[in-house]
């Protein structure tokens, strides 16, 4: 359970640069784009509800994967079969991550040191490492992923909260 909050909190932390310059209009480098009740509403073009494929024919990536997210084969995307689909993608990238992660944890501590993370070509983590190792102990531990996780979750939410108000 341990590793799983330190992966965890290491994915977030890798990704604070990033965060940091983000626009609240979902754009910047920080951001790869709309969210997936954002990009429904763009390819429901009809307000129908649901993407048929001749909508997903303006999206040519939507096109390609159409009959995998079409859940039941009716011929429509819904809104939940997106999201769902949206979400499992999510989840195959966070896999992905935690697996690198695991990876740099080379002496199987529970921590990653300087040296791991340059070993295992994390430049983000490298070039963010002592703001990352609150405790200047040498070592990224848990506790200190964790705070970031919890700092970046906090400040995503202002940032939600402030663009909402717009």
């Amino acid at each position: 359970m341990k590793f799983k909050t330190l992966l965890l909190a290491l994915s977030a932390a890798c990704l604070i640069p990033a965060i940091s310059q983000a626009k609240p209009d979902g754009q910047g480098p920080g951001r790869k784009g709309p969210n997936p009740g954002q990009m429904f509403k763009k390819f429901d073009t009809d307000k129908s509800g649901s993407i048929s494929k001749t909508e997903a024919a303006d999206a040519n990536r939507l096109l390609k994967h159409f009959d995998n997210i079409d859940a039941d084969s009716d011929g429509e995307i819904t809104k939940q079969e997106f999201g769902k689909h949206h979400k499992a993608m999510a989840e195959k990238k966070k896999g992905a991550r935690d697996e690198h992660l695991k990876e740099l944890d080379a002496d199987g501590s529970g921590t990653i040191s300087f040296e791991e993370a340059e070993n295992g070509d994390a430049k983000r983590m490298v070039d963010n490492f002592d703001k990352l190792d609150a405790d200047g102990d040498g070592e990224i531990s848990t506790e200190e992923l964790k705070a970031v996780g919890d700092k970046m979750r906090d400040r995503k939410k202002g940032k939600r909260s402030e663009s909402e108000d717009a």
